[in-house]
């Protein structure tokens, strides 16, 4: 039986109604903050190499008697040249956005975005703030739909292109037809 374009939007329509759009993003998606990893993990380096040679420091100190004068120089010379250090390192340290989302752009979890063929099947719609909708493509023998959205400038809508598998082997009764003829 060869799929028509009524059960193409059939299809993708329905999953629509079922897809919870934010829960597949945090599933397949990476969140905005992971950007800022390494500057996490070199903030965290830093402060973790500043404490230790603080603590050797007060070490130093507490062992120290008054006459071990030098000693404790050493020990305040070592933990100022850590917090030069450290500053350095935490100089232009990026801090991620508390309120973080999803990474805007191309979500394609099974990598078909370049090859899927587009069936010329969907549908678009234009709001105040951003214009989105959705297309469907064949990849294979499965059916896919490309949800996507354009926000227009100065808005908190944010950019997608998501590629989500609607169904498995939708077109796979068209593969048996073909080879019976």
């Amino acid at each position: 039986m060869t799929r028509t374009k009524t059960d193409i939007r059939n299809a993708c329509e329905q999953h629509l109604q079922e897809w919870d759009r934010h829960s597949w993003m945090q599933d397949h998606g990476e969140w905005a903050s992971a950007e800022w990893e390494e500057e996490r993990e070199a903030y965290q380096d830093a402060k973790d190499t500043l404490e230790e040679v603080l603590q050797a420091a007060l070490d130093d100190v507490e062992r120290s008697s008054s006459d071990e004068v030098p000693n404790i120089m050493g020990a305040i010379s070592e933990a100022r040249d850590a917090l030069v250090e450290a500053a350095e390192a935490l100089d232009g340290e990026v801090r991620a956005d508390e309120s973080d989302y999803i990474a805007e752009g191309l979500i394609d979890p099974d990598d078909v975005s370049d090859s899927a063929t587009d069936l010329e099947v969907g549908y678009s719609t234009q709001g105040w703030d951003c214009r989105e909708g959705w297309s469907a493509h064949r990849y294979g023998d499965d059916l896919y739909m490309q949800w996507w959205r354009s926000p227009y400038g100065g808005t908190n809508r944010h950019q997608r292109d998501l590629w989500v598998l609607v169904e498995e082997v939708f077109f796979q009764d068209e593969e048996s037809e073909s080879d019976e003829g």
